[in-house]
């Protein structure tokens, strides 16, 4: 099974320690966590800042720890209290005192010139300090403390500043240096460098190089201890991710931001766990002010539902945090992930549909991740369970999916399991004509990019049912024009959208944009434009029921039949000798706040009846009717306030209701 932390049973506060926290009222910081139903702590260590004394001339110990040992007495409190503790570590500055003796350790832009932001001084990977004091930081810390696992804060290549001013490749000696050595090539200055691809290769190289001998260093001193970090390699034994939220960001906001991160690492690593941090802080600007309380606690809940652990993080320690609004939404879930912790983390997966995603931890917010969040959105909307698959796991899941959907990827198609149906948007297998003939029956013979005023006609009134009063269907961006075996949505160019007095709604062409298969094992069903991106960006809901109604062509009967409102999340799976069906309420969301859900009563729930004996709704304790209707029950919530669980009981000794 491996370590502790495959019990996947934290309930985590972490406490983003700033220097002056190194004179912290430890007995006041336990019985916070305590008072929290928290079972585990993260909480600052070393890198940046010490806060312990340590005894290696090129750590930077608080000036505020004295004569103390602050880590050493949390440590010691918490596991009294039966807390783990794991400890926080941040290798990507150097207090100027330490670093400017040290100019080989650091980062160099191409103007020659380091980062020196309000005194603390960014380092490089390929440096001395990285490489090796790193590493003898963890091991002096580690080997004084009985620690239960270590977190590494943005541990690679860090280009940018706290002011989100991007400085560029690295180009000091030492990158310089190993990345001729490597590849021949010199280092490339920015991304439009023809030696940017064996730059990205080498970042990837190193990391894992570093990362692999942190493992070993650490799991001599203990097995143990667990090794979190931002990455999703097989040297880590948690995955950090986080929801947050940033003023700057693009709009609409991801709302779905716990589920996917949590799933992101538990569908795909089955030696590691997620660790998805939940962040109070409105933005790294205003680390102070925390989102609203729905907000927060929605994002718990969806840690929770998702198979995932609930998590959440301060700057600071309680005493000195200057508001604490979001802390009795957290004590809720956490009191409540206490209560039924045996159900909690041991999700068996019950989906026959598997959403491929880029196997990214953070993604950038370029636009890069609009299609495949588009189609997440359209599956949770129209509560469709799925698994999500990283593109490098495709093939290799043991898991027995009846459709794969492609939002924009380029897997290699010969990987996809036979007897699996597919469903590609965004240009999918555009570079692969041999892919888009064999699953699709269909010919790519150009890309049109100018689509502004363009159309698809939908006419096929059987096939897709959803959007029966529509004939012509917008789309933008990039579309693919193809001739097909079994043609869909035939493409309409662009015509004159003014004046009034002389616009057409577009040429008519000989084009599709869609292609259906029928295969030994069901049908394939392509879509060669956009459909996740302009439902994520625009929200038209033609978009959305387009994908969903090829996904019940494709799929026929539905496992999970529902009256819940679109804005209700559902998550439907397996535990042992039982099935769990939970609920996350998301209408109070309205594109930019999230207010307090609206109670939502009478949701039926229709599942496959399986061996189901009774159902009793967790939060309340209620035994719950189950409607029985041949192979199939329909179940009935009262009412959903914020969060349900219903837990459906198949165990032989189970007295049927």
């Amino acid at each position: 099974m491996g370590g502790w932390w495959m019990e996947n049973k934290m309930r985590m506060v972490q406490f983003n320690l700033r220097q002056n926290d190194a004179a912290v009222n430890t007995d006041e910081l336990v019985e916070y966590l305590a008072g929290m139903h928290a079972n585990t702590v993260m909480i600052g260590a070393g890198g940046i800042v010490s806060y312990y004394p340590s005894q290696l001339p090129f750590a930077y110990v608080s000036p505020y720890l004295g004569d103390g040992d602050m880590l050493g007495d949390v440590i010691e409190k918490c596991h009294q209290a039966n807390i783990r503790v794991i400890t926080r570590f941040d290798f990507s500055k150097v207090h100027e005192s330490i670093a400017l003796d040290h100019p080989d350790w650091l980062y160099l832009s191409d103007q020659g010139e380091i980062v020196n932001y309000h005194g603390m001084v960014h380092a490089c990977i390929c440096g001395e300090y990285q490489q090796e004091h790193a590493i003898a930081m963890l091991r002096e810390c580690l080997g004084k403390y009985p620690v239960d696992g270590l977190y590494i804060n943005m541990f690679g290549f860090t280009t940018f500043d706290y002011d989100g001013v991007e400085h560029g490749i690295c180009q000091c000696d030492n990158c310089r240096r190993l990345f001729g050595e490597r590849t021949g090539l010199e280092l490339p200055k920015d991304e439009h460098d023809p030696a940017i691809a064996a730059y990205r290769a080498f970042q990837d190289e190193v990391i894992k190089a570093i990362m692999e001998r942190v493992t070993s260093a650490v799991k001599e001193i203990s097995p143990d201890i667990s090794i979190c970090t931002h990455d999703t390699g097989d040297y880590v034994n948690m995955t950090h991710t986080e929801s947050n939220y940033a003023l700057g960001r693009a709009l609409p906001y991801w709302l779905y931001s716990s589920s996917d991160n949590c799933r992101l690492t538990n569908d795909n690593n089955a030696t590691a766990r997620s660790a998805n941090c939940v962040i109070n802080a409105a933005d790294i600007f205003w680390r102070f002010m925390g989102v609203s309380p729905a907000l927060n606690k929605l994002r718990l809940w969806q840690n929770l539902a998702s198979g995932g652990q609930p998590e959440w993080c301060i700057v600071g320690t309680p005493r000195d945090y200057p508001e604490d609004c979001n802390e009795a939404g957290v004590r809720d879930v956490f009191s409540f992930h206490e209560q039924h912790e045996s159900l909690m983390g041991v999700r068996e997966s019950l989906a026959d549909i598997a959403l491929v995603r880029p196997d990214i931890a953070f993604f950038k917010e370029d636009g890069s991740a609009d299609e495949y969040r588009g189609l997440f959105q359209m599956l949770k909307e129209g509560h469709y369970e799925f698994d999500e698959i990283t593109e490098p796991h495709v093939g290799k899941s043991a898991h027995p999916y009846r459709l794969m959907i492609f939002p924009g990827s380029h897997v290699d198609a010969a990987l996809i399991p036979k007897g699996t149906a597919v469903l590609a948007t965004g240009g999918a297998f555009g570079n692969d004509p041999e892919a888009l003939e064999r699953l699709f029956g269909a010919k790519l013979e150009k890309i049109a990019t100018q689509n502004r005023g363009a159309y698809i006609r939908c006419e096929d009134e059987a096939m897709f049912g959803r959007v029966p009063n529509r004939r012509l269907i917008l789309i933008n961006g990039t579309a693919g024009l193809l001739k097909a075996e079994h043609p869909l949505l035939p493409y309409v160019a662009p015509g004159i959208h003014g004046p009034v007095e002389i616009s057409n709604y577009g040429c008519p062409t000989d084009y599709c944009t869609g292609a259906l298969k029928e295969t030994e094992s069901g049908c394939n069903a392509l879509i060669s434009w956009e459909a996740g991106r302009l439902y994520f960006k625009n929200g038209f809901l033609e978009h959305r029921d387009i994908i969903l109604d090829l996904i019940d062509h494709i799929l026929g009967k539905r496992q999970l039949v529902t009256n819940a409102p679109d804005m209700v999340e559902i998550f439907y799976d397996g535990r042992e000798n039982a099935r769990m069906i939970q609920f996350v309420n998301l209408t109070g969301y309205n594109g930019r706040s999230v207010f307090q859900p609206l109670p939502i009563s009478e949701i039926h729930v229709t599942v496959p009846a399986l061996a189901a004996k009774s159902a009793t709704e967790l939060r309340s304790g209620e035994t719950l009717p189950i409607v029985r209707n041949g192979d199939t029950i329909t179940i009935t919530l009262p009412l959903l306030t914020d969060y349900a669980a219903i837990l459906i009981d198949e165990s032989p000794q189970a007295t049927e209701g």
